[in-house]
């Protein structure tokens, strides 16, 4: 069985943008912790994985931040089944073993990332970053609407719901809709009696 593979279809709306690989091109992303890529024609046979070099990195993540912001594109990220990458102890199907050694941390209760300024730990590396922000005053996530700053791209997203009227948390129940996840749960807790 293959490893677990992201797929990324290569941007073909045109633009001019020099990011653009031939238009028939697949590359084909094998588990990004092990950064491994193969790239594959749509009539070629599958060519072996190589190392991925620093540059491919940077046009590899670039392509996908291209198509993420510029075209109107959908990516697809597709993982193909494999009991290695399975947590044995809740059965959750992890998309490679990186991110399966970070899962059993929830097991475990490892919390091997740790703030020197304070002693919060944390979990997942991404968190402590987020966390090191507080202490810095780093906010490097700005509302184009209003230049308000942010620590994190989650709390500029919750933000920016507050420029338009989505509302994507909506109660089963009453149809009432909130912005924020947060609200949502507290408003939930009223329909259970759970205080």
């Amino acid at each position: 069985m293959r490893n677990p593979a992201l797929f990324l279809s290569f941007c073909s709306v045109p633009c001019a943008s020099k990011l653009h690989p031939p238009v028939q091109q697949v590359a084909v992303v094998k588990c990004l912790s092990s950064l491994l890529i193969t790239t594959q024609s749509i009539e070629e046979e599958e060519e072996p994985a190589r190392d991925l070099q620093s540059s491919d990195l940077v046009l590899l993540f670039d392509l996908v931040l291209h198509i993420a912001m510029s075209c109107d594109v959908k990516m697809e990220f597709i993982k193909e089944e494999n009991d290695d990458d399975t947590c044995h102890q809740c059965g959750k199907s992890l998309s490679c073993k990186a991110s399966l050694k970070e899962h059993m941390r929830i097991h475990t209760g490892e919390k091997p990332f740790t703030c020197p300024q304070c002693g919060k730990s944390f979990l997942r590396k991404g968190g402590f970053k987020i966390h090191i922000r507080i202490h810095t005053g780093e906010k490097p996530f700005v509302c184009q609407h209003c230049g308000k700053s942010f620590i994190s791209q989650g709390t500029l997203g919750t933000h920016l719901r507050s420029h338009s009227n989505e509302k994507p948390f909506k109660c089963p129940q009453c149809e009432k809709s909130f912005r924020r996840k947060d609200l949502f749960s507290r408003h939930m807790r009223v329909h259970s009696g759970e205080k």
